[in-house]
Order: C-alpha cells, then sequence, then structure tokens
C-alpha cells in the first residue's frame, strides 16, 4: 500500500470512529478552490496554468481526550500548464498529492507517545513538440514516519526515544534515510545533565550505491555551584563512514572520520559585579582514514582572562591563551597575550542642551605563532556630540557628531604603523501622532588613512519614509533610500530605491472588497548592477467562507518586461 493510500485509510478511520463517538468529537475543516495563472513576456514566451486544489483536515480523540489525540490533512492539487516558448510549445499536467497523519497516546500524562506519518506523491506529464523540451524524474514520492516515546518522572527529569524513517524516490534515484536517537536530561539542584546519543544512515540507491552512517553521542553538563560560579562541560564522540555498495564506473573512496572533543567553560563574576573572572579548555582529537590513507589532527586549547571595572568610567581586561596543533608530521604552538583598557567620560552639557562625551581606549597584544612573533599596540580616543530638539506637531529632531582616531602599531617579526581617522555625522527628524507617522535620516561618514589618502572611504546615505491615512479606510505609504559610496580611487556606487503604496479595505464603497497598490523601483549605478521596477496591483473580496482575490504585476528588469496575472477563487467549509 502506497503511503498516500495509507494516509487516505487512517483520515477515513478518524472520521468514521469519530461520528461513531459522537459529532462533538469530531473537527473537520478543509476548503476546495480554483487558480488561474498567465505570465507573459516581451519576447513572446507565456505560460498560461491553470490549477484545481481541495485539502481536508480533520481531528479527534479515542475514547476521552486525555487517552489519545489523533488528527490528519489530505491536500490534492491538479495542475494543467501550457507553454509557449520562441523554441517550441508544451504542456504539463501535475498532480500533487500531500498528507500527514498523527498520533498522540496519553498527551497529558508523563509518558506521552507521538506518531506522525507523511506522504506526498507527484506526477508531471509532459507533452512537447520539441524534442529539445525533454523532462525526466519530476515524477516522485515521500514517505517519512516519525515515532517518540517519552517519560517525565516526578523529579522533572526527562527521557525521549526517537526514530524517524524516509525515503524520497524518483524516476532516476532513490535516497533513504533513518534516524534513532535517546535522550536523558536530569535536573538537579544548581545543575543539568543532558545526554544524547543518535544513529543515522543515509543512502543513494539507485545511482551512487553510496551509504552513509553517522553515530554520535553528545554529553553536556552545566553545574552552578554558586550563585557567582557557572561551569558547562562538554563531551562528544563521532564517527562517520561513508561507502560505495556496488562498485561503480565513477571511482569512489570510503572514508571514516572519528571525533573526539572535550570541553570545559568556567565563568566567575564578584558580588559586587566589579570583577569577573573567566577560563576554559578544550580538547579536540580528529582521526581519517580515506582508503587506508591515514591522518588526524590533535589540538588543544586553554584560555583564561579577567575584565574589572575600576570606576565607572574605567575599566581594564586582561587575556592569554595557549594551544597546539599536531598533524601527526609536524606540532604547531601558539600562544596570545593582551591587556587593555577603557575610559569613558561623564556626559557634560556644555551649551544649549548639546550632550558631550568623550573616550579613549587602548590594548597591547603579542602572539607567537608557528616561530612568527606579532607585537601591536592599539589605541583610539574620540568623542561625540548630540542635540536633541522637540518641536511642535509631536515632532523630534536630532544631531549627531564623532570623530574619532585610530593607531595601530605592529613590531616583531612584521612592522607597520597605522594612523586612521574617521568623521561621522548624522541628522534625523521622525514625527508621530495618531496614525501619522514620517521619518527622515541623513547619515555621512568619512573614513581615511593619514599617511595614504588613497583609501578614503565615504558614504552618503539618506532615508524617508511616511505612512499618511487618507480617511478611515484608506492609507498612502511611501519610502526612499539614496546612498553613495566612495572607495578610494574606485568607481563610486550610487543606489537608490523607492517604495510608494495606496490600500483602501472597502473599494467603491463594497463591505469586505479590499484593494492594494505597490510601486517598487530601484536603481544601481554599477555596470553589472540591476535596475528594476515592480508594480502590484490586487484585489481581495470575502463574502461568508467564499475567499477571492486578483492580481496584476507588472515587473520590468533592465528593459526585459513581463506581466503576471493570478486569479485565486476559494471555498472554506
Amino acid at each position: 500500500m502506497s503511503g498516500i493510500a495509507l494516509l487516505s485509510v487512517l483520515l477515513f478511520t478518524i472520521l468514521w470512529g469519530s461520528l461513531a463517538i459522537g459529532a462533538a468529537a469530531l473537527n473537520l475543516s478543509g476548503s476546495v478552490g480554483y487558480n488561474y495563472r498567465s505570465h507573459a513576456q516581451t519576447d513572446g514566451d507565456k505560460v498560461i496554468s491553470n490549477q484545481l486544489e481541495g485539502s481536508i483536515k480533520g481531528s479527534s480523540y479515542l475514547w476521552q481526550p486525555w487517552f489519545a489525540t489523533a488528527g490528519g490533512r489530505l491536500s490534492v492539487t491538479l495542475d494543467s500548464s501550457d507553454y509557449d516558448y520562441s523554441i517550441g510549445q508544451q504542456g504539463k499536467d501535475a498532480k500533487i498529492i500531500t498528507g500527514e497523519f498523527n498520533l498522540n497516546v496519553l498527551p497529558r500524562s508523563r509518558a506521552p507517545f507521538s506518531l506522525v506519518f507523511h506522504a506526498s506523491d507527484s506526477r508531471v506529464d509532459t507533452q512537447s513538440d520539441n524534442n529539445l523540451l525533454v523532462d525526466s524524474g519530476q515524477n516522485y514520492k515521500t514517505n517519512r514516519l516519525d515515532l517518540r516515546q517519552s517519560w517525565v518522572t516526578a523529579e522533572n527529569h526527562r527521557f525521549q526515544g526517537r526514530f524517524s524513517k524516509g525515503r524520497w524516490t524518483s524516476d532516476s534515484d532513490r535516497y533513504d534515510d533513518q534516524n534513532v536517537g535517546l535522550e536523558a536530561r536530569l535536573r538537579f539542584p544548581n545543575q543539568t545533565l543532558t545526554t544524547t546519543l543518535n544513529s543515522q544512515s543515509t543512502s543513494f540507491a539507485t545511482t551512487e550505491k553510496r551509504k552513509t552512517e553517522n553515530r554520535l553521542l553528545d554529553v553536556d553538563h552545566f553545574w552552578r555551584p554558586t550563585e557567582s560560579l557557572t561551569i558547562d562541560s562538554m563531551f562528544s564522540l563521532s564517527n562517520v563512514d561513508t561507502s560505495l555498495q556496488q562498485p561503480t564506473l565513477v571511482e569512489f573512496d570510503d572514508t571514516t572520520v572519528n571525533t573526539i572533543q572535550m570541553s570545559s567553560f568556567a565563568l566567575w563574576r564578584s558580588n559586587s559585579r566589579l570583577l569577573t573572572v573567566n577560563g576554559g579548555v578544550r580538547i579536540a582529537d580528529i582521526d581519517t582514514d580515506i582508503t587506508d590513507n591515514a591522518g588526524g589532527v590533535f589540538s588543544t586549547t586553554v584560555r583564561g582572562g579577567a575584565i574589572y571595572q575600576f570606576t565607572k568610567n574605567f575599566r581594564g581586561d586582561v587575556g592569554a591563551s595557549v594551544g597546539t596543533n599536531d598533524d601527526g608530521q609536524t606540532q604547531k604552538d601558539f600562544n596570545n597575550l593582551r591587556m587593555g583598557g577603557l575610559y569613558q567620560s561623564d556626559l557634560y552639557e556644555p551649551f544649549y542642551d548639546v550632550t558631550y562625551q568623550w573616550y579613549a581606549s587602548g590594548s597591547i597584544q603579542r602572539s607567537d605563532e608557528v616561530d612568527e612573533v606579532k607585537n601591536s599596540v592599539l589605541g583610539r580616543i574620540g568623542h561625540n556630540m548630540e542635540r536633541v530638539w522637540i518641536a511642535p506637531l509631536s515632532s523630534r529632531l536630532n544631531l549627531n557628531l564623532s570623530q574619532a582616531v585610530n593607531q595601530n602599531k605592529l613590531s616583531g617579526d612584521q612592522s607597520d604603523t597605522v594612523t586612521k581617522i574617521d568623521h561621522s555625522a548624522s541628522f534625523g527628524w521622525n514625527k508621530s501622532v495618531k496614525w501619522i507617522s514620517a521619518y527622515a535620516r541623513l547619515f555621512i561618514e568619512d573614513r581615511r588613512d593619514i599617511d595614504d589618502q588613497d583609501n578614503a572611504q565615504q558614504l552618503f546615505n539618506f532615508q524617508l519614509s511616511g505612512v499618511l491615512p487618507l480617511n478611515r479606510r484608506s492609507e498612502l505609504n511611501a519610502s526612499m533610500t539614496a546612498q553613495r559610496t566612495r572607495y578610494g580611487d574606485l568607481e563610486n556606487i550610487e543606489t537608490t530605491s523607492g517604495q510608494i503604496g495606496y490600500y483602501h479595505q472597502r473599494i467603491f464603497g463594497v463591505t469586505n472588497l479590499g484593494f492594494r497598490s505597490d510601486l517598487n523601483i530601484s536603481k544601481v549605478s554599477l555596470s553589472n548592477g540591476v535596475d528594476r521596477s515592480e508594480w502590484d496591483n490586487r484585489l481581495d473580496y470575502s463574502i461568508g467562507l467564499l475567499d477571492c482575490s486578483l492580481s496584476y504585476r507588472i515587473i520590468d528588469r533592465e528593459g526585459d518586461r513581463s506581466n503576471l496575472m493570478l486569479v485565486r477563487v476559494t471555498r472554506r467549509f
């Protein structure tokens, strides 16, 4: 029995069983509809589709709601499309059936069981007057079964077993996958232990005859012994085998990858919240075997650091990491040391309600990796100023100016000094009163290398948007963005986009007849950029359980114009 046939039997079993119990036990809904789609392009290509669709969905319970609940749905789509291309004509008739069945036993208990079965069947028949238009592999079926059994103890420990099996078949290939897993989550005061065991296998049965098996053991332990200290530890073990089931014309190497990972991370924060200390260790061992050619990498990393808030304005941090990578032939050791600080001034109001703040930050870093030593000193100092005006009619103006100087000095095996200066300014306006809203913002930025002016970068960005109600049932909305970017001596990049829309929820005074129109335009200055415009108009009408819609869209892409019309009629029940 096919998956769709089995779903149909299960769904109607629910319906008849519910009717035997009583009408109150059955929830039934669905819809039937018709869709018409026409897509025409300026080069003469045209596609016309007629589509019938229907769906039914039901849910009920068996004996009592606490004992078992069941539900299912079945959808059928019949599509007939005609393609009129410059190279020939083609017709396609498609039948798509999808369904799902779910069963929940003891859903409100400590040991709930769930079953979900999903299936789909797609069949495409093609008629063509041109041998160039040949379709293959368009008929396919999918089936998937998911089983889950859970158990929750009185101490709130949770155990779960799961099994899933799926198959995808087409005219040319078949794909199978299976997954079996166990999970245990143990909750204790101040700690949680989670263990996951999973085994997954996938195979391509027709073309490559290839099979992959993936086995995973994952253990995670979270512990909070005190209010200030947390420790998160993890252990992971995985095995991945990929093999060829039968000889083929294409050479394929069997591979095996074994991975072991262990890590632990600790975080401590003082009661005063002034000092934070963190540290961790990670060990990883990866072994690879490709047709008797073995290899692998063993790595260890130890990290630690601290942050201390000396005052409300100044904080400092230190950090260090050491580790090694060994591939069996060479061993590469590395270590990094860092010390830094940040100072932020108080907010000042020097004049006319202007707020001003300055800041300075710096760091010293040393890294030693593969016999290459790098020392760097990074400093940054900057300031910013902001002014806010509250204007009449619920309007607000905002001006922000900022400036910063950065210098990075490298020494050791590589020596260099880079000094950059950044300037930025933004001016914004927004208004919000009742249903009216408007927003405008101008942003300008300049970044340049003092020693290399050819590396200058400039950005200009302007945004404008707003919503204007015309009456209680209609509104007008619009937005625009213009941006210009310059990178040194390269070509300037200019992009512009705009949108304007109109909405009326009762057009022509007809109840439940809504109209929406949206126009979107975008342009870009790059030679390989694409200018695009799209005008979408849509009518929606509902009366009782009947929904109707008509949409017409005009799309222009670099002069290549296409028209798309869609008609939809749906009756719900």
